[in-house]
């Protein structure tokens, strides 16, 4: 192969590499800073906040009992009254 061709692909993937990392960064900065998650509400990243929040969410409950569940539910359901 051509030295050129070789010096292309290794920037295309230099090039690649950052803006990796520069994903990870923001995805970081935004699970840990809440100035920041403000910040990214008003911006243009307002989707990618909320897919990471609802992934976040989502793990969260994934561990999370039936037993306790089960029971914030019974505390939540309206009683019923005898004398109607």
């Amino acid at each position: 192969m051509d030295l050129n061709i070789i010096l292309i692909m290794l920037m295309l993937a230099a090039l690649f590499l950052s803006l990796v990392a520069i994903i990870m960064v923001v995805v970081f900065l935004l699970k840990t800073n809440t100035k920041i998650k403000s910040f990214f509400r008003l911006s243009r990243f307002f989707y990618l906040n909320n897919f990471i929040e609802k992934g976040l969410k989502r793990n969260e409950n994934q561990y999370t009992d039936p037993e306790m569940l089960y029971q914030d539910y019974m505390l939540k359901k309206p009683v019923k009254s005898i004398n109607k």
